[in-house]
């Protein structure tokens, strides 16, 4: 059994490198922890983990048990846009809804070769307008051109029609729905 000059300040590294390895982040802590405690202990500068791990530290849980932790609990379903929230900022930036006729937006990407049959016009179980397997939303036309895929919070969506909202956020978009 190896004896440490501070086995408490040990105990407190390995303490943290687990911790972090749940959260898919050991490497980099792991890396500050040993080389942090090195210079400490040691007094002297480490210019690399490698150098830290051969010198001092090649198995520093020999003698100790592991933590147990609470265990981890569940990620949340991924935010979305809803009815109640209204507004909801994601990746393609901000989203809102609207719940407007869809008959002329639909005959124009009829105009643009978007048939029925490979495209059609029907409303999903939450309430989301589509064409084909994609949501109908509006968005800048002279940024995202009619029939450009955009990743949104519900899926992913076609734009088929545009709206003033644009002047005031050119990235915006507006899902179509039925709420």
């Amino acid at each position: 059994m190896r004896k440490y000059k501070n086995s408490a300040a040990i105990v407190w590294a390995v303490y943290i490198v687990m911790i972090a390895a749940r959260k898919n982040q050991a490497a980099e802590l792991q890396r500050t922890v040993w080389v942090r405690e090195a210079q400490r202990v040691e007094a002297k500068p480490v210019t690399t983990v490698e150098t830290v791990n051969r010198q001092k530290f090649t198995n520093p849980t020999e003698d100790l048990q592991p933590v147990r932790e609470k265990p981890v609990q569940e990620q949340k379903p991924k935010d979305k846009l809803t009815k109640s929230k209204g507004v909801h900022y994601g990746e393609s930036g901000r989203e809102t809804y609207y719940n407007l006729p869809m008959g002329g937006v639909v005959k124009i990407m009829r105009g643009l070769g978007y048939t029925e049959e490979e495209y059609p016009y029907w409303t999903r179980e939450d309430g989301c307008k589509m064409l084909g397997e994609y949501i109908i939303i509006a968005a800048n036309l002279d940024l995202r051109p009619r029939g450009t895929l955009v990743e949104t919070s519900l899926g992913t969506g076609i734009v088929c029609d545009t709206g003033s909202f644009c002047k005031k956020d050119t990235t915006a978009i507006d899902i179509a729905v039925n709420w």
